[in-house]
């Protein structure tokens, strides 16, 4: 009954992502319950979607994409005889229309998500939420090379545009602030992705809220979160290369930097982070397969005292990590694909402010030196270790941080049965969270039901 008589919702809706208006009108299209409404060829469908990806304005008209129905006198058709499927037969065919008409359209939702929304100079409005967000009109969104959504180059106009804002002196300041939401007044071109966090001091975790919006023109962002610029190397190629707009944010509009790079070559954001010493809110920096030297790691150290770290152990290792003192302020640290944690978790002392460890796949156990520094923390709550070694003297020595309150252990290696004794031992004040495949994970979640400190997933 939904299907025929609601209306389905918008992809922005459905999902809680930001899609362009070209792309909901055609997805709106290909929904339409009048079929008369609906795209007439899949060949009408596939030049749409190559606008869209381009950044292009679909068809507005419609005689433009082929709705008109032709003249009599051009559609030529000759009488066939009418055959009267059997009720039951006919019912079975439409079934199986429907469900190939639903696959084709998923597959089609499943392309798209590739090419998110990337806004063309007449559809530059999006929404954080329900709030009307950006009002702007430049073409800077078009790239002179791109496969998928890589930028390669960036293009003169973009360059140009770019080069204009630094010239007018313009700066990035937040205007209308009330209880619910702010203005931020960005350049008319794209400069990066905000994103959302609820985290606050009082958090052990760092997420992000699932909204976010482009960083072009103006943007109304919720004024109770703080902000936080994405820079994505494959769509914001401009601004890492030109980083200098980064310096007219006023000094307490974002709170936080994400810098994101796939697997191309190796990528630095020394510049970037350099480019923020002005930000007074810094309380958090994200790091994506990004590489910091000394020059971006030693600014980090001279600006505020973070609230949350994040970096992969591929880019930045522990031993340089260990030479900065904001890793000792920093209250949520996270690190991915470390092979040195040891060399940083034993300058860990009583002075060290940090309240949560992530440690995720960091394979090599600790030193017995970082075993002993961990108790040291005494401000540490929380610990987290997902496809991590662990062994008993881990696992004693996160026993014998008393002030620990939860302990989640997901998909790692080195457990066995033998390390069940070491978990009945353990503090009944400690929250215990544990995941483990298998037979293993069986045995564990029959063993550790009279624990119930203890909670037991059992996972592929």
């Amino acid at each position: 009954m939904l299907h025929l008589q609601q209306e389905p919702p918008a992809l922005n809706e459905a999902s809680g992502l930001n899609y362009s208006a070209e792309l909901e009108s055609l997805v709106a299209r290909l929904l339409e319950k009048d079929k008369d409404r609906r795209y007439q060829t899949m060949k009408q469908v596939q030049e749409e979607l190559e606008r869209v990806i381009t950044n292009k304005p679909i068809s507005r008209t419609v005689k433009s994409i082929g709705f008109e129905k032709l003249p009599e006198e051009v559609t030529q058709t000759v009488p066939t005889p009418v055959y009267e499927a059997p009720r039951k037969i006919r019912s079975t065919v439409i079934f199986a229309l429907s469900i190939i008409s639903a696959s084709a359209l998923v597959t089609t939702l499943v392309i798209l998500q590739t090419h998110r929304q990337e806004p063309d100079k007449n559809h530059l409005v999006q929404r954080v939420g329900k709030e009307s967000a950006v009002e702007s009109g430049s073409a800077l969104n078009t790239y002179e090379s791109r496969e998928g959504d890589v930028q390669t180059k960036p293009s003169e106009q973009q360059v140009k545009e770019l080069e204009r804002y630094l010239n007018s002196k313009g700066t990035i300041e937040s205007t209308g602030v009330d209880s619910r939401t702010a203005t931020i007044n960005c350049p008319p071109f794209r400069i990066g992705e905000f994103r959302f966090t609820p985290v606050t001091e009082r958090n052990t975790e760092f997420k992000y809220s699932e909204r976010s919006v482009i960083a072009q023109g103006k943007v109304v962002v919720p004024s109770k979160e703080p902000v936080i610029l994405s820079l994505d190397h494959a769509k914001d190629l401009l601004i890492w290369q030109k980083p200098e707009v980064l310096e007219r944010f006023g000094a307490e509009v974002l709170s936080g930097i994400r810098l994101v790079h796939g697997d191309m070559e190796n990528v630095c954001g020394d510049e970037i982070i350099q480019s923020l010493k002005s930000w007074k809110l810094l309380r958090f920096v994200d790091l994506e397969k990004v590489r910091l030297t000394d020059k971006g790691l030693r600014s980090i150290d001279q600006g505020p005292d973070l609230l949350f770290f994040s970096c992969y152990g591929s880019e930045i290792s522990g031993e340089e990590l260990k030479k900065y003192s904001f890793v000792n302020r920093v209250l949520i640290l996270r690190l991915k694909h470390f092979n040195d944690v040891s060399e940083l978790v034993e300058r860990f002392d009583t002075t060290t402010k940090l309240r949560s460890l992530i440690l995720r796949t960091c394979n090599d156990s600790l030193s017995p030196a970082a075993l002993k520094a961990l108790p040291r923390c005494q401000k540490l709550v929380f610990v987290e270790l997902n496809d991590c070694f662990v062994d008993d003297e881990l696992l004693n020595a996160i026993n014998n941080c008393h002030h620990v309150q939860e302990l989640r252990i997901w998909r790692c290696q080195g457990l066995s049965e033998k390390n069940l004794s070491r978990f009945r031992t353990m503090r009944r004040d400690l929250k215990i969270d544990l995941k483990i495949s298998g037979e293993l994970g069986k045995d564990y979640s029959n063993a550790m039901k009279a624990y119930p400190n203890v909670k037991v997933t059992v996972v592929d």
